[in-house]
């Protein structure tokens, strides 16, 4: 057996001998790992809806609305209802007038700028 064997040898013992044997679990990338994530929340998977959170106690207000009849809504929750309601009526009937196109052609203008910038002298 060579010299250059016999290092190899060494090397290769010392390199296992560096693993220091403790134990490694193989996860893959691809695969999701368990537990709560970034988006998923506490439970560790996709909530689209839960009502695990709603509070034991007495029924929330719009219940005692069903209940009770309108009058027993808070005024500032249907108040900010109706004004909801208000701009959602008027983002739908802005789309055709001149003020939303010529904002729209701004906002070409603007695009239009930003390329011609950064394009090459």
């Amino acid at each position: 057996m060579g010299a250059r064997e016999a290092l190899m040898s060494v090397l290769l013992a010392a390199a296992l001998a560096g693993c220091g044997g403790t134990p490694f679990e193989y996860r893959s990338q691809r695969e999701i790992p368990a537990g709560p994530g970034l988006l998923t929340g506490e439970s560790g998977a996709w909530v689209v809806f839960s009502d695990k959170k709603v509070k034991a106690g007495p029924p929330p207000a719009t219940a005692q609305a069903v209940a009770g009849g309108a009058a027993s809504v808070p005024a500032a929750e249907f108040r900010e209802f109706q004004e909801f309601r208000e701009f959602r009526r008027w983002k739908d009937t802005a789309r055709d007038t001149p003020e939303f196109r010529e904002f729209q052609d701004w906002r070409e203008w603007k695009a239009y700028r930003s390329w011609k910038e950064r394009q090459p002298k």
